[in-house]
């Protein structure tokens, strides 16, 4: 044993000595790049450090291996003082020159490219690496590479931008104010003309139908959408409890029972017998009630008005009459009938979401994971799903109807009908010339109701086009506001001319993003549920995301090549990294797109979603992470995330 310890302290003494040696006989001292040079020129051979003026050693005890100094400045290429000392300088001679940590220094690896983190080993230096041509080899190769990317998205940005030039020139406030006010002003022509022409038709209705002129006093088109809403609703609120059903149904079918999971255990025994006591005697089905649907928008949109104008039906008033109420009774107890539906919804959720939360993730059972993956899409397909509400409106309207027509059924008569079979010859022929005497007319008469649906559409189109001109008009103004630089401008404008989009599948699901509009995310699964992501708010080129999602792009895309991403990292003392690949990272732009207030998620916010654009040829999304709950950051190929003014500026020590 003293033998062997001997020997050590031998050993450690020759290291000491080699450390002095070194030491004295460089002209620079290791470590220490070289504008910090002129620190470390003794006088009469006496040396202060840094930190410390009071504190004074011998020039010799440089790079001795012993830490002298409280803030370790005298031994900046031995890593004695661990991290404490200043961070080793590496001069990498034919390649990038970097520091690295004090813990790296002597420990047997060469982290510098000229192994000068080594120079002051006393052991074995057990792994080189690649040296400094090699690494600049690779680096011209990486360099040329990204400048060759850059360069097709630059022309590609380029060819947009010249189409997006040679296109209608963007108007200005004034332009646009003039358009605004000429719009207008033809949109009040146009509505009073439309107006004059709607009472046109009720003055000859009242007098040519005036059964139907009363019938348009309903606002009977209002009507049928009002109801087509309600009907939409509750045959949502049936598929909501059907799919539920089905994915619970799926889980009892397949799911293991040996694995005494007590969550699903509990769960399935609570379903079954809920089911057996309360689900078998609910009425719901969906397809039907889409049938009934299409049958009431039929009676709505095509029976009502041809009666009313025709009178063509071949059935009783009482027909006539107990269709009306029974009309006006299903879609009353149809919308009642959620609450009841719901109830069974709210049970069956609470169900699923304990499994959901708290079954036992150690047993991997597919079906069970296969259940709480199909809820998971359920809760972001029906989050909106409750009791359907009849408006107090609506319901009033829906009497009226009612009685409005049982009122006036008895002077609905068609010739079609049994009352004119029953008309002696005299009558009868008097009857079909009466028709006759009204149809004529009627069939020569300007179709008044076609030239007003037409107009209709013109006063429409006209809304639009004001709508969008004054959205032109705000944008240019909030632009101003904001005190956008000319990149920002010219990035906004090209966006808003081309209104760029990009489509994509991604983890089972199709992305549509729309630059300046909105983000949809729909499931390549199922009926193929689309939920909105958010809406555009505004855009930015952030230089600061534009560095630090280029350094994890270098990092992500080379990093076959480990040897040189390591040293294109050099280490600040504060433990952050600095990447050496010069101004690279500005070949993006840095644009960020923000998207907000999309579809709400199930018992939590709003989605949202920030892209950021990298710059390439090709558009294409690459990634979408969930940061927080229903917050998403995408990231994108495209031209749009090309800089206009990049100019390669390689890095300086």
């Amino acid at each position: 044993m003293a033998t062997r310890l001997n020997s050590v302290l031998l050993g450690a003494i020759v290291g000491l000595c080699a450390f002095r040696v070194l030491a004295q006989n460089s002209e620079t001292v290791l470590g220490v790049p070289e504008v910090n040079q002129p620190l470390y020129v003794a006088k009469d051979g006496k040396w202060a450090c840094l930190s410390d003026s009071s504190i004074v050693i011998d020039s010799s005890q440089i790079n001795d291996g012993i830490c002298d100094c409280p803030d370790g400045s005298d031994e900046p290429g031995t890593g004695a003082c661990g991290m404490s000392g200043p961070q080793f300088f590496c001069k990498n001679k034919g390649f990038l020159p970097r520091y690295i940590s004090q813990s790296k220094v002597g420990d047997g690896v060469c982290d510098c490219c000229d192994c000068s983190d080594e120079e002051l080993t006393t052991g074995h230096v057990f792994y080189r690496g690649a040296n400094c041509s090699q690494l600049q080899l690779s680096f011209n190769k990486f360099v040329e590479t990204e400048l060759r990317r850059y360069e097709a998205g630059s022309r590609a940005l380029k060819k947009m931008t010249a189409h997006a030039d040679s296109s209608q020139k963007p108007k200005s406030k004034e332009e646009l104010s003039q358009e605004i006010s000429s719009l207008s002003e033809k949109l009040a022509n146009s509505e009073k003309v439309l107006e004059g022409e709607k009472a046109e038709y009720l003055e000859r209705l009242k007098t040519d139908e005036p059964l139907l002129y009363e019938l348009e006093q309903l606002h009977i088109d209002k009507l049928a959408r009002d109801v087509n809403e309600q009907f939409e609703s509750v045959i949502k609120v049936s598929k909501a409890y059907e799919e539920l059903v089905e994915i619970l149904d799926g889980l009892v079918e397949g799911y293991s029972r040996h694995l005494q999971d007590l969550v699903v255990n509990d769960n399935v025994k609570k379903y079954q017998f809920y089911k057996q006591q309360n689900l078998l005697k609910l009425t719901c089905d969906s397809k039907n009630e889409n049938g009934l649907r299409d049958q009431l928008m039929v009676y709505f949109e095509k029976e009502l008005p041809e009666l009313f104008s025709h009178g063509l039906s071949d059935k009783p008033a009482k027909y006539l009459q107990g269709k009306a109420t029974f009309v006006d009774m299903l879609i009353l107890s149809k919308v009642e009938y959620t609450e009841v539906v719901m109830e069974a919804v709210g049970k069956l959720r609470e169900m699923m979401l304990d499994i959901s939360e708290n079954y036992n993730r150690n047993y991997q059972d597919q079906d069970v994971k296969k259940a709480v993956e199909a809820f998971k899409r359920y809760t972001s397909k029906y989050l909106s799903v409750g009791v359907v509400q009849m408006p107090q409106l609506l319901a009033e309207k829906l009497e009226y109807l009612r009685e409005f027509v049982s009122a006036k059924a008895p002077e609905l008569v068609t010739l079609a009908g049994s009352d004119i079979g029953a008309e002696e010859g005299g009558n009868g022929l008097m009857k079909q010339f009466h028709y006759l005497a009204q149809e004529i007319p009627r069939f020569f008469k300007p179709d008044i109701k076609s030239q007003i649906e037409k107009h209709q559409q013109d006063v429409e189109s006209l809304r639009s086009q004001v709508t969008e001109r004054r959205k032109d008009l705000n944008d240019i103004i909030k632009r101003d506001e904001l005190g956008d630089d000319e990149r920002t401008k010219s990035i906004k404008k090209l966006i808003n001319d081309m209104c760029p989009y990009v489509e994509n599948a991604l983890d089972g699901y199709t992305y549509e993003i729309h630059f300046n509009g909105h983000i949809f995310q729909r499931a390549n699964f199922g009926d193929q549920n689309q939920v909105s992501i958010g809406s555009f708010q505004n855009l930015r080129l952030n230089q600061d995301l534009a560095l630090h999602k280029y350094q994890e792009y270098v990092r992500i895309k080379y990093s076959g090549d480990d040897e040189l991403v390591q040293h294109l990292i050099s280490e600040t003392k504060d433990d952050k990294e600095e990447y050496l690949f010069g101004n690279l990272y500005q070949l993006n732009n840095g644009l960020e797109l923000e998207f907000d207030h999309g579809d709400k998620c199930w018992d939590g916010p709003e989605r949202s979603a920030s892209v950021f654009v990298q710059c390439s040829e090709k558009m294409q999304i690459n990634k979408i992470t969930e940061v927080s709950r229903c917050r998403y950051v995408i990231e994108l190929d495209s031209p749009y995330g090309c800089s206009q003014v990049f100019t390669y500026q390689p890095f300086t020590p």
